[in-house]
């Protein structure tokens, strides 16, 4: 997926504000294909941007909606990073 491509440059760069524009893309797409595990992978990411931005509250809800999926989906695994990530958008 182009957002998650692009995720790595953005973020060694510093850009951010980028990074939430490329993501929210790549939600709206996920979303229109209905594919699960892509929205699912793609709130992370924005829940994580907004983490970098200081933005808490989006953060939270974005990692929140992540979990949710990987719930519904079974992705047992996959929660642990979000549970860690949602930690440290707390501690911040």
């Amino acid at each position: 997926m182009l957002s998650e491509d692009m995720d790595k440059a953005l973020r060694r760069l510093g850009y951010p504000d980028d990074l939430v524009h490329v993501h929210q893309a790549g939600l709206a797409a996920a979303r229109r294909v209905g594919s699960k595990d892509a929205e699912a992978r793609v709130l992370g990411n924005l829940g994580n941007a907004y983490a970098e931005l200081r933005r808490f509250d989006e953060a939270i809800s974005y990692l929140q909606q992540d979990l949710t999926i990987l719930r519904q989906t079974g992705g047992v695994i996959a929660q642990g990073p979000v549970f860690n990530d949602l930690g440290i958008v707390y501690r911040g």
